[in-house]
């Protein structure tokens, strides 16, 4: 590896890598590479669903794929899938719920910061701050912190 990935420098680990596919011969791992490729099919064509778990099982004893651990382990298998799909489609939930926050709070301080050019504006127009309140439905409070921020930039660029 030191030849590949260091340009020949010696390294600490010297490691040489043998990648194993399913042409080499029908072991566990090679059918368990199988296994997962007729898994990603069958999600790709069911998403995380029970279908697509029993068409995995179905196919690869079809084809001799872990056809004895399956025979003996079928419905553990089956289980652990399931289970696993369900973590994974929570976590999926999970993301999607926090761009739609994410999103909704991003239109909402949007929304307010758009509300406090208003209010700058009317100010800057002299409007009375009971006035920008009804129309803004800004606390008297609020207004009044935009009003004094207002003021000190006002200052600062004045200096």
């Amino acid at each position: 590896m030191s030849d590949e990935f260091f340009g020949g420098e010696e390294t600490a680990i010297e490691v040489r890598v043998r990648i194993i596919t399913e042409k080499n011969s029908k072991g566990i791992i090679e059918q368990y590479i199988l296994f997962t490729k007729v898994l990603d099919k069958q999600v790709k064509m069911y998403g995380y669903t029970r279908k697509a778990v029993e068409e995995t099982l179905r196919i690869c004893e079809s084809y001799d794929i872990l056809k004895e651990f399956l025979k003996e382990h079928e419905k553990e298998v089956a289980n652990i899938m399931i289970s696993l799909y369900s973590q994974e489609e929570i976590y999926e939930m999970y993301i999607r719920d926090l761009k739609k926050e994410s999103k909704a709070e991003g239109k909402e301080e949007g929304k307010e910061e758009g509300k406090e050019d208003v209010v700058i504006e009317m100010l800057k127009d002299n409007e009375d701050p009971s006035k920008i309140s009804k129309f803004t439905h800004f606390s008297l409070e609020k207004i009044n912190e935009i009003k004094e921020r207002l003021t000190n930039s006002l200052q600062l660029a004045s200096e």
